[in-house]
């Protein structure tokens, strides 16, 4: 049955826009205030962050629109999926694995390596859906969060390192931290390899507001053991650890503290409120410091991957 859907891109002047983004926004194809309110929110955001949101993919049979998936394209070679919320007809779930095939078939051509979807645990039918479409399950991310300053917070410095920020000059110095943050890492294994540590660093710099004085590299006697990678949210006075990792030849050696510690100091610096973060359940290391940090779960939600050949 699926055969008989056709699938095609949807561009702004489509007839067929309005109903598509709605769809695959909120689910239903109805256009007004709220809807146009959302689009424009996420179309100011997408472009504060370099990205691209004109990959919109519908499904029809016939003159009749059934259903669209939208892929936001960030640097780096991603795109974050939106989907319509699966149907309960079996001729609507076809329709919606036709229009998740056809991503990932325009995929490559868009430049894209990486295609992800963040759905909740509860939302069976979605999950199905990805599945049926060829996605794989990555990891179930805990996002995680605490006020920027608690009473007990013990942020010394640690005297044995020194802070290295970002500038375009030093991104090899900050992709070999990476790759040394990643081997054997337990946060999202998955996607070791998948692609360039240059193109990991630009799917870095697409989260929230980047500044280059919050990025910084950790080296102990002129070796990088750590990386520190935070940005502040476009919106509300938070600010992101977007990404932190000591090298594989340095854990349990009191670098993952010291980059805690370093964060906290950051995050109170520039006066924010809150610091957010996500990790892999499954990491329990992480959690364990997380947590000593003073950092509580706020939601879950399960992250699918599909990398584009």
């Amino acid at each position: 049955m699926q055969s008989v859907f056709e699938t095609k891109l949807i561009g702004v002047n489509d007839p067929a826009w309005q109903s598509a983004i709605a769809m695959a926004l909120t689910g239903e194809c109805l256009w007004g205030e709220a809807v146009a309110a959302q689009v424009e929110a996420l179309t100011n955001l997408v472009r504060k962050q370099g990205m691209r949101m004109d990959f919109l993919v519908g499904a029809y049979r016939g003159d009749r629109f059934h259903t669209a998936v939208l892929a936001i394209e960030a640097p780096g070679g991603t795109a974050i999926l939106y989907t319509s919320p699966a149907a309960d007809t079996s001729e609507d779930r076809h329709a919606a694995i036709a229009a998740l095939t056809e991503v990932r078939k325009l995929a490559a051509s868009r430049g894209l390596v990486l295609l992800q979807s963040l759905v909740s645990a509860g939302d069976r039918k979605r999950l199905e859906l990805l599945n049926a479409a060829g996605f794989k399950f990555l990891a179930e991310l805990v996002y995680m969060s605490r006020p920027a300053r608690l009473p007990n917070d013990r942020c010394s410095q640690d005297d044995r390192l020194q802070y290295i920020s970002y500038t375009p000059e030093r991104e090899s110095l900050f992709c070999d931290a990476l790759s040394e943050s990643y081997v054997n890492s337990l946060d999202c294994p998955g996607l070791t390899g998948i692609r360039e540590m240059s193109d990991v660093l630009k799917g870095h710099a697409a989260t929230g507001v980047f500044e280059p004085a919050n990025w910084l590299v950790a080296q102990l006697d002129g070796q990088p053991v750590g990386v520190l990678l935070m940005a502040r949210a476009i919106q509300g006075a938070a600010m992101e650890v977007v990404y932190i990792g000591s090298s594989h030849r340095f854990r349990q050696k009191g670098i993952g503290t010291a980059l805690m510690a370093r964060a906290v100091q950051q995050a109170r610096s520039l006066a924010v409120e809150r610091i957010t973060l996500a990790v892999d359940s499954t990491n329990q290391p992480a959690r364990r410091l997380y947590k000593r940090w003073g950092f509580v779960d706020t939601y879950r939600r399960q992250a699918w991957i599909a990398v584009v050949k």
